[in-house]
Order: C-alpha cells, then structure tokens, then sequence
C-alpha cells in the first residue's frame, strides 16, 4: 500500500455506509434571535448559501460565466485573458466543466484540464448538501439604515482535509432592505488552496434573488489575492459575472442581476466591489468629505472612472458563441465508468501514480526442514534438529510501485525492485551427527552453530486495492502477490500479503491516521541452488521455514499539495516488527 490508497472512494460501496448510524449530530445554533431559528433563516435566507458561495457549480444549475484575469508579477509585468466557463450539470455523460477562450489560452490547457480537475472535485462536498458551516457562529454584527452584516465561520470538524483553508476564512453576509446581497470572505492567513500558498486573500460574491421559483443565486465574483509560483509572490485579481442560468425542468432562470455598469470586460485598477460599494451608499455619505481631503464624487463620476468598456450579458454571449474557442471537458478514458459516478456526484482520485518505497523488517523464523540434493536432513538423514535450528532475519527493500483506477471503486498496481537480507542462522546438530563427525574427524562437533548470511535479490509483484470514505471514516482492502529471487542462492520465494485498513480523516489537519491487520502468506520451502567450488553441477536445497503470519500495523498518511503523498506505517506481532514509508506523486 502507498500514496492515496488509503484513502480513496469506492462509490459503489458507500450506500452501504449511508445509515443512521453513521450521521453526526448537528451541533445547537446558538440562540440569536427566535427560538429554534438562525438570523439567516429569520431573514428568509437558507444557510446553504454560505457554502453555495464558494462552489457554484453546488447551485444544481446549468450557468454560463464571463471570467475576467489578471497578474502582475513581482517585476510589474501584467498577464490577462477572459473566457466564458461553462458548468453543465446535464451531459450524458455525466457533469461537466469546461472554458471557452476568446483568445490563445496564456498557460498550457494540460495545466487548465488540472485545474477544472481540482474545481470539480471539490464541488462534491457541497453538491451532497453537506453542511460546512458553522451553525454556532452566526453573529449580527451590524444594523445600519437596512444594511445588516451577519458573520460566521467554516466548521474544523466538517471541512475535509481538501479544503482545510476555509476554517481561516473570516465571512460576513450583507443584507440589504431584506435581500441577500453579498457575501464577503477575508483570510486570517496566508492559506494553501491545493497545494499553492496564497497571501492577503480576499473574495467577494454577490447574489441575485430569483421570483420564480424563489431564492438565489449567485450574479458575481471577485477575488484579490497573492499566488506563491516559482519561488515569486504574483498578484492575481480575478472576476466574474453571470451570464446565464438554466434548469432541466424549469428552463432559462431569471435573476435579479447587478447593473451591467458595475462591471467591466477588460482589467481594470479599481475592482467591482468598490463601485458597487459607492452606488449603495446614501446620498448624504456620498456627499461627505473623503478622509483623505479628496473632492467628494457622486455616482456618476465613480462609474466614469472604473468603467473601461462596458457590454451586456447578451452582447458577450453572442461574442464568444462566434469566436474561436478551445474547449476543455472532463471526460476520462480510465477509470471506467468515471463519468457515469461523476455524474452521480462522486469525487474520483487522480487516476495514476507513482511512488518509491521503503521496507525494514526484522523477523525469527522457525526451521522444520532442510533438504540437500533431494534428501531431508532432518528426516530421511537426521544430520539437523529442526526444534533448536531458527533464522533471524533483517531485510531492507526498496521498490518502486505504479499504480492506475481501472475502476472507480479498483486500483491496479504493479511493483518491483531490490531487496537486501541479513540472516543469522543457528543450526543444531542431531547426537548422531556429532558421533559420525567425530569418527570421521576425530574431532568434537558443537550441538549449535551460528553463522551469518547475506544475500541480494530483486522482487516482483501485482496488487490490488479497494476502499470506501464516509464523510471522516475510511476502510480499504488489498491484496498482492510477489516473486523474490536471490542473486546469490537463486533461491525463490511466493508470497501473497492481504491487508484491510479502517481509519479517519483528520479535515482539519490534512491528516489520515489509520489501524488494520496485514496478513502474510509464504512458500513454507525456500528452494534455491548453491554453486560448490570444484564442482560442475550445483546442488538443490530447500529450506523450510514457518513465519508468523498476522502483523498487527499503525500509521498515518499524508497529502503534500496538489500531487504528492507520504505516508508510514509500523507493524509488529510477538516474532516480527517492520516499517514502511512511500512517497508518491498522482495525476
């Protein structure tokens, strides 16, 4: 077992797990206003909009969004583009995410397939109906002339270790004359969102009420944040708006949208959330004197300074719908009926991976036979007493493991590489041998002989995996069956190791740490070849050992970005002990 293994969903299996007994009880809100109720709730608002906000594909609708960028490195260099992205929950094929560029995309569309990768995983959670707020953190924090703020926090306990960067996130819901208008998150911290660090982060998302059928949706984005890439903090200033909204059975949806004057279609230095900060003011705040001494300006003047261009929503559909564009979908060859879980709402693992493995192990081995040239010594010539004759072993192996989801809930691995062994061996000799051995000698023989042994040799094996998560529980299954050949003995060796694992998922350390039982079955008669000086032919023997096959094992695994894993695991039972450590990369 190594990188994600222990981690990974089996979808089919999870229905299983979907009882009663498994849920987790919801935690009391706190008592703010009504009994039994939450400020949001009162203010006809569902709480679901405080997770909606950050994953919008969890609206459950077809949309369609014009996507403006922009980065300024840390030389001032500035990079833009605008594309439309496109979520359609409807294929046939399962959901789907995708862009569609006006222009030459600036990054390669192997980086941009990674990233709708990561989008549409993390909309799982959330798609579920997966509560990740915090019901105990509701706060009004102000009432002002019919602008009231409500703040609240992400739940630790909830969030999975994917998106363990909301518990830092500070959010504030602004209700105006009764309607939900936008949602505000800062970042206590520089937070990692999939693998890369990001500084001063800041988003905004702005919601439209819906009259039919009622409830709301979200009209814009922005965000504001510093990326960590290549050892250099860049600047990056994202947004969005919605251009359109749709339903399998009510059709198109129609939403109270922001003024198309509040945005703009190409960069701009003065972001949305400012002008559409400035145009909720009242007119006696507009007309206040500025802190800084500045000439106070009304509406018109601030929209005349951030505007740059300015189209309809219609306007840049028909644009992009005649423009040349590059289409990216999710759509997976392996494993197979990935899009058919997909569609389901299941998040898949990264279908490949590689990793390197580490194995010590220290292991007494009981002696029962030896055989030399066909002939037991210790039964048909009883030269070797088996009772007082033991191994102990060290081995040290490093392999290195592929691994690829041939389907979603089946992972196919194939192992292999080099092994080293350090063996002391203690032989008793039977009374009858010593008695021949002194005739023949004349010299004394000790009832026990130790000698040590080392030997080299390269090892091969298949594997395969299963496991299921339910919301922090993890199970998994494995069995794999390997070949060793020694360089010096030619001796060869067939195991077959099962192991099942049940562990939990720490969301809010990033953490697995996980228990099980590994069960080990070898060839009981090690058969190799020696090679005698002076002789031509070499001489067969086999060797029978007994191991104790139940290996009791904790350990921890661990994700490291985006991509790479570690994890290690200690097993020990009353004869042997041994430690595994991998460290992989999936993609």
């Amino acid at each position: 077992m190594s990188n994600r293994n222990f981690r990974f969903v089996v979808v089919i299996l999870s229905v299983i797990l979907s009882c009663p007994v498994f849920s987790q009880e919801e935690p009391e809100p706190p008592l703010l206003g009504p009994i039994n109720s939450d400020p949001l709730t009162v203010r006809g608002i569902s709480p679901r909009v405080l997770d909606i906000a950050l994953f919008p594909m969890s609206q459950g609708l077809y949309w369609e969004m014009l996507m403006n960028y922009q980065s300024i490195d840390e030389e001032g260099v500035p990079r833009s583009e605008r594309f439309r992205m496109i979520f359609d929950p409807y294929t046939d094929y399962g959901r789907d995410l995708y862009f569609e560029f006006e222009n030459q995309p600036l990054q390669s569309l192997k980086r941009y397939k990674r990233s709708l990768e990561v989008t549409m995983g993390k909309d799982n959670y959330v798609r579920k109906k997966r509560r990740l707020y915090d019901p105990t953190s509701f706060r009004v924090r102000e009432i002002k002339e019919g602008h009231e703020v409500i703040s609240f926090r992400y739940d630790k306990e909830r969030v999975p270790s994917s998106l363990r960067w909301l518990i830092f996130l500070v959010g504030e819901v602004h209700i105006i004359d009764g309607v939900l208008n936008r949602i505000e998150f800062t970042a206590e911290k520089t937070i990692e969102r999939d693998g890369v660090r990001n500084r001063d982060f800041k988003s905004i998302v702005g919601f439209g009420a819906v009259d039919e059928p009622g409830g709301y949706v979200i009209d814009w984005m922005e965000e504001q944040f510093s990326l960590r890439y290549k050892r250099k903090w860049v600047q990056l200033h994202t947004w969005g708006r919605m251009l359109k909204y749709s339903h399998s059975e009510f059709g198109e949806i129609a939403w109270r949208a922001a003024p198309d004057e509040l945005f703009v279609d190409k960069p701009s230095a003065t972001p949305i959330a400012i002008a559409h900060a400035e145009s909720l003011k009242t007119p006696a705040e507009r007309e206040a004197t500025p802190p800084d001494g500045q000439t106070p300006l009304d509406e018109d003047d601030v929209l005349e300074n951030i505007v740059v261009t300015s189209r309809t929503r219609q306007e840049i559909t028909d644009e992009f719908d005649a423009a040349e564009t590059v289409r990216l979908d999710l759509r997976r060859k392996l494993p197979f009926y990935a899009d058919e879980v997909r569609k389901l709402g299941f998040e898949l693992p990264k279908t490949y991976g590689i990793g390197v493995i580490g194995l010590w192990q220290n292991a007494d081995i009981d002696l029962f036979d030896v055989t030399v040239g066909g002939i037991s010594v210790v039964e048909d010539i009883p030269l070797i007493d088996a009772l007082g004759s033991e191994f102990s072993s060290k081995i040290t192996s490093l392999q290195v493991r592929g691994d690829m989801w041939i389907l979603p809930f089946l992972n196919l691995s194939v192992v292999g590489g080099h092994l080293e062994t350090d063996t002391d061996v203690t032989l008793r000799f039977t009374p009858t041998f010593q008695k021949l051995y002194k005739l023949k000698t004349g010299e004394d023989l000790p009832e026990f002989v130790d000698f040590p042994s080392s030997t080299t040799g390269s090892t091969l094996g298949f594997g395969l995996t299963t496991g299921l998560q339910y919301e922090n529980l993890i199970f998994t299954a494995s069995g794999t069956y390997a070949w060793a050949l020694t360089n010096e003995t030619e001796s060869k060796l067939n195991t077959l190791i099962l192991l099942g694992m049940v562990g939990y998922d720490f969301g809010d350390i990033g953490m697995q740490v996980l228990t099980g039982v590994q069960y080990q079955k070898t060839d009981r008669m090690v058969v190799g070849r020696l090679y005698p000086e002076g002789r031509p032919d070499p001489v067969e023997f086999g060797i029978g050992i007994d191991i104790e096959e139940t290996l009791f094992l904790l350990g921890v695994n661990k994700d490291i970005g985006r991509n790479w894993t570690f994890n290690a695991f200690y097993g020990v039972n009353g004869t042997r002990n041994s430690f595994m450590t991998s460290f992989g990369y999936r993609w």
